[in-house]
């Protein structure tokens, strides 16, 4: 046993194993630290593309009296549509956090404005499909949300 070659035995197998297999990941991790890969926050990009995507996902479609015809799809259909729009205010926000190509407030505001008033339609307790519609339809204009992205995309200067 004196005689015998650590490294060749194996526990001497196991523990250089280890120690490369650990190597290996070390340096894998300080390698995405600086690329900035996962497990590593990433970070958050708004150019054309995803501003069209997003344009795309945030369409305000109409409410009608025909498909909303009691008070639960209503409500479904004003926490949806407010959900995507506050969801896309905190990307903006993250992104204003990371980046010194601020998006100015005022164009947040129009973002959290329309959600906000969305979030305002009354659903009464006597239901009525068309009173709802036509007051949901008052607010969520697409011209406003429209008007919301032409600001964004000009404080990014993306034309």
């Amino acid at each position: 046993m004196q005689n015998e070659n650590f490294w060749q035995s194996t526990k001497g197998k196991t523990i250089g194993g280890s120690i490369a297999a650990v190597s290996v990941l070390l340096v894998y991790l300080i390698f995405a630290w600086f690329a900035g890969l996962f497990p590593f926050k990433t970070k958050i990009i708004l150019d054309k593309d995803t501003i069209a995507k997003s344009e795309a996902n945030l369409k305000l479609n109409t409410a009608d009296a025909t498909k909303i015809t009691d008070k639960d799809k209503a409500k479904q259909l004003i926490d949806d549509t407010v959900k995507k729009i506050n969801d896309f205010v905190e990307v903006i926000n993250n992104y204003n956090a990371q980046n010194d190509k601020k998006v100015k407030d005022t164009t947040i505001k129009l973002f959290s404005d329309l959600s906000n008033s969305i979030k305002n339609v009354s659903i009464p307790d006597t239901y009525n499909a068309n009173t709802f519609a036509d007051s949901y339809n008052n607010v969520a204009k697409q011209t406003s949300l429209d008007s919301a992205f032409t600001a964004l995309k000009s404080d990014l200067d993306i034309k």
